[in-house]
């Protein structure tokens, strides 16, 4: 029988080394499948649910001309509309006027309307939107070298958060995350925040604790200490937060969001939403009738009045509402230092040129009804145009009642009107003691006409010394 030998065999270094590196091979090729895997997840989360595209945004001249400058720095002129983009500057001057609207691209729906003031500038530095609906991520607005005066519009409902920030010339933060009207000023002496509905901040980057929360119906003033080494202003201005009250709005209902459907008085009549606190309705023996309703356009809520069949005699169209009670004559505001009238319109179309042969038919009309100082009745108008053809000579005018010559807008466009104080426009026995009513009305042949907010301001302002402002700065450079 034969007998084998059996040797054992044992594993040498390099074949633990081998083995090793299998293993530290396999860890590692796990390892990166895992962040691989794991990258992805986040990768696919991220895009789904937080990566955004631009959003898409227009200006709309309502007056004069304004100019545009990208990163190239040539200035373009706009007298119409166009889109704007990020990191594109918009500028206005004395006579000119413009909203950029914010839309959402999914829907045609408006998010935010910021009417952009005379001697105003601003940097759209960016705007930007989820790029699915079912992200949770918020709308971004941010707005960069700020001076001027906005009026910023931010619809009600809106379908997500809102993150909208403007950051002045002299690095000062407005935020606004909420539903509301507000307005916002800035020069180099002041940042001015009044917030009419709504929620807004007011930050200081080089001061966290001086941010202030600015509540509805409030304004809040951030005054800035003059510099003093500065040989123009021998007067030294401490900086100072002021919190005082905004400006009191005698219209009710003057955005028209409060509404309601009146009873049928035949059965196949097609009623209209109608605004509440408001008396509409045409002129005695206007034929064809002009039409009003509350009606939606560019996202905003309106007053729309129209008169077309191919008329051609005088119409008129109008809403009332008047002030005081019945003990009272009028609202008083003796005791105010303050009066305006503010109005945002959007003229579609008229048939008449300029304001009619009299200058009494504008497209739209503002008539403010009072007792001046003397206890005399009287009445003030303000007129609205879009077409004009000089040869024709019409007067662009009204009468010594006119405020002012009435004012030419463009057309299709919307269009905000500030009269200024009225105290200090008017001669002292003209200065109003008590107001009786305000009345707008749409007037001429045919029109077709939206108004979206009426207001009377009134109240008494804080009047803080400035020591400069940005046009000075632009002057002097």
């Amino acid at each position: 029988m034969t007998e084998s030998t059996f040797t054992s065999e044992t594993p040498t270094a390099s074949q633990d080394d081998v083995q090793r590196l299998a293993w530290g091979v396999l860890l590692g090729a796990f390892i990166i499948f895992c962040a691989i895997l794991a990258g992805s997840v986040f990768t696919l989360n991220y895009f789904l649910f937080r990566s955004t595209v631009s959003g898409q945004s227009f200006l709309i001249v309502g007056r004069g001309t304004v100019g545009i400058t990208d990163a190239n720095l040539i200035e373009q002129v706009e007298r119409d509309r166009r889109h704007i983009l990020n990191n594109q500057t918009v500028r206005t001057d004395a006579q000119s006027q413009a909203s950029i609207s914010f839309m959402n691209q999914q829907n045609n729906n408006l998010i935010v309307a910021i009417t952009v003031k005379s001697n105003t500038s601003l940097l759209l530095d960016n705007f930007s939107r989820p790029r699915f609906d079912w992200s949770r991520a918020p709308y971004n607005i941010n707005l960069k070298e700020f001076s001027g005066e906005l009026d910023v519009f931010v619809v009600e409902d809106i379908d997500r958060r809102l993150q909208l920030t403007i950051e002045t010339m002299n690095n000062m933060i407005i935020d606004v995350s909420q539903s509301g009207q507000y307005r916002v000023s800035a020069s180099p002496s002041q940042v001015r925040v009044i917030n009419r509905a709504g929620n807004a901040i007011i930050l200081d980057p080089t001061n966290p604790a001086a941010s202030q929360s600015v509540p509805a119906g409030e304004q809040i003033i951030f005054q800035f200490a003059n510099p003093t080494n500065d040989p123009d202003n021998a007067t030294v201005i401490e900086a100072q937060i002021v919190q005082t009250p905004a400006l009191i709005d005698l219209i009710e209902n003057s955005t028209f969001q409060n509404t309601h459907i009146p009873e049928r008085t035949q059965p196949d009549e097609v009623v209209q939403s109608l605004p509440l606190d408001w008396a509409c309705g045409n002129g005695a023996n206007n034929v064809p009738q002009g039409k009003y309703s509350v009606a939606k356009i560019d996202g905003r809520t309106a007053l729309h009045m129209v008169r077309s069949e191919n008329a051609s005699t005088h119409g008129e169209t109008f809403c009332i509402q008047a002030f005081g009670t019945d003990s009272q004559q009028g609202f008083d505001v003796s005791q105010f230092d303050h009066l305006s009238l503010q109005a945002t319109m959007y003229v579609n179309y008229q048939s008449l040129n300029a304001c009619g042969v009299e200058g009494s038919e504008c497209p739209l009309m503002l008539r403010l009804d009072y007792i001046d100082a003397n206890g005399e009745p009287a009445r003030l108008f303000q007129g609205f145009y879009t077409t004009l053809d000089p040869q024709l000579g019409y007067p662009l005018g009204c009468s010594a009642e006119c405020i002012q010559e009435h004012q030419i807008i463009n057309q299709k466009a919307w269009y905000t009107y500030d009269s200024g104080n009225l105290f200090s426009i008017l001669t002292p026995e003209k200065r109003p003691s008590a107001i009786l009513n305000l009345r707008f009305y749409a007037s001429g042949h045919q029109y077709d006409v939206y108004v979206g907010e009426v207001a009377v301001l009134t109240g008494n302002t804080v009047d803080l010394q400035p020591f400069n402002n940005f046009a000075d700065e632009d002057d002097d450079s």
